[in-house]
């Protein structure tokens, strides 16, 4: 029987002062109430309480238990209570990491209305291109374009994005116009860190390592 239901059951019949009255109290049967203290009872190896047809009262055994049993319960309803109403008050800090780009046009405007919701949250909101440590820089949610490296990260797929690869006419008639994701090693490009082009070519994937004269880390810079 479960631990935690017997010294409920306990805790009740003290108080009560009778199995009965217990069982109301716990809205429990009688017998629920009564098996639960004498499987305590023989898992503790002592009589908790005297029994008799008028009363039912605590041994001095079943009195320090009682009186050492009743604060930690007490303790543990309280615990539980501050940890509901700070569940259902959402109030603190939260530090988000997401893309420059991403979190301009998608993220930046549902934090009103989020705010909105929860006037106690406060957010962090850090816009970078660059892949924060989580653990180091005490971020609590990254959003994240492309892979997730990170082995105990706990990752959901919000939505997908294509990247494409863009020049403008100038460029391509001076350049030519790429094929085939080798055809990028031959052209100045401008590009963000790391660098490396993956493109998915008939249903896989192909990787090449780039270089250019320019890099730029953050993804506005590329439009300047």
């Amino acid at each position: 029987m479960d631990r935690f239901h017997e010294l409920n059951a306990f805790i009740a019949v003290a108080d009560a002062g009778g199995f009965s009255a217990a069982a109301r109290r716990c809205g429990e049967t009688q017998p629920t109430i009564s098996k639960a203290v004498a499987a305590l009872e023989k898992r503790l190896g002592v009589a908790l309480f005297h029994r008799s047809t008028r009363s039912v009262t605590l041994t001095d055994q079943g009195q320090r238990y009682y009186d050492r049993a009743k604060p930690l319960l007490e303790e543990m309803d309280e615990a539980e209570t501050e940890l509901t109403n700070s569940s259902a008050a959402i109030s603190g800090t939260v530090r988000i990491s997401v893309a420059a780009t991403f979190g301009r046009l998608h993220v930046l405007p549902l934090i009103p209305k989020l705010l909105s919701l929860y006037p106690e949250l406060h957010i962090d909101l850090i816009l970078s291109d660059f892949v924060r440590d989580m653990v180091e820089d005490r971020v609590d949610l990254a959003i994240r374009v492309g892979r997730v490296d990170e082995l105990d990260a706990v990752a959901k797929l919000v939505v997908e994005t294509p990247l494409v690869c863009v020049g403008s006419r100038r460029y391509f008639e001076q350049h030519g116009t790429p094929k085939i994701p080798a055809d990028l090693l031959k052209t100045p490009l401008i590009f963000t860190l790391p660098r490396k082009s993956r493109r998915r070519r008939a249903g896989r994937r192909a990787y090449r390592r780039i270089s250019g004269p320019v890099a730029a880390g953050e993804a506005p810079a590329w439009w300047g």
